[in-house]
């Protein structure tokens, strides 16, 4: 009955190990052409913000802002015949890459506020290509992480209880207070662990998508902080943080499991606290 248990706990975590690839894959930022204009931008501008920086992305901005305001005038211009359908395609390319300009350029502009908005905090931050870094620290624990941990220990104490150990174990010196505490180091190991292999399909997901440079400047870089720590210390503490929810989710799954003895009643009950979980990183993030 053990090996029974144990082959389709080894299925369940393939099983959830697949669904967790194939989340992912399917929800990976897809990253189109005004994406890719603006890292071109970034990397040709990174590093320290110095004032020709600043006055050559104001100026790029005023610029594509003077194309784009001839819009309207344009229009009418071809409908009224004082210029010809060529004139009209060749200002309607250059107000493509005007929008693309104004997009990337304003992007940077925003930037430029965060440092500005770091300087005062006495934090050093630079420009640099700020989206995938935004996508990863935004990542909160994984749901479908915590499902599988409410799969693998809703039921950790089932056959405790069904053969009647539980009854056998309280007659005993120890009683039952080894096995809880196995029990309980199971579960906050396998949530590591689970967590950790979860982290690098993330990071192989994201990787696929974005460029991550200029991981040694100050997290204020690229979000609005007044923690004066690098992108690498700040990934470093998301991960514990998220590490540290999933094993506390799963030790509270096995503590569930030993007090309703039913598997039936600690997974709705899970679920209502996995909803939970993902409700509050939504709000927060």
């Amino acid at each position: 009955k053990k090996s029974f248990v144990k082959s389709h706990l080894i299925i369940l975590c393939v099983i959830m190990l697949l669904i967790k690839i194939g989340y992912s894959d399917e929800t990976k930022p897809h990253i189109d052409y005004w994406e890719e204009h603006y890292k071109g931008v970034c990397y040709s501008y990174m590093g320290e913000l110095t004032d020709e920086k600043r006055e050559s992305i104001e100026s790029v901005l005023a610029e594509s802002q003077a194309v784009m305001s001839k819009m309207s005038a344009m229009q009418n211009a071809v409908v009224n015949g004082t210029i010809t359908s060529a004139e009209y395609n060749a200002y309607m390319e250059e107000y493509q890459l005007a929008s693309l300009n104004h997009s990337s350029y304003g992007r940077l502009k925003q930037q430029c506020a965060r440092i500005d908005a770091a300087a005062e905090k006495g934090i050093k931050a630079e420009l640099t290509y700020d989206s995938g870094w935004i996508y990863f620290l935004s990542q909160g624990v994984d749901v479908v992480l915590l499902a599988f941990l409410l799969l693998f220990f809703s039921g950790i104490y089932r056959m405790e209880y069904q053969n009647g150990f539980d009854r056998i174990a309280a007659t005993t010196s120890r009683g039952m207070g080894v096995l809880h505490k196995n029990k309980l180091l199971l579960s906050a190991i396998v949530a590591s662990v689970a967590f950790a292999i979860y982290s690098c399909v993330d990071m192989i997901i994201a990787i696929q998508s974005y460029s991550f440079p200029s991981a040694g400047i100050a997290l204020a870089s690229v979000t609005p902080t007044s923690m004066p720590i690098t992108l690498w210390m700040a990934i470093g503490l998301k991960c514990a943080i998220c590490m540290l929810m999933a094993v506390s989710f799963s030790v509270l799954i096995c503590i569930m499991s030993r007090i309703l003895k039913r598997t039936y009643l600690t997974i709705p009950i899970g679920l209502l606290i996995v909803w939970v979980i993902v409700g509050a990183q939504s709000s927060f993030i």
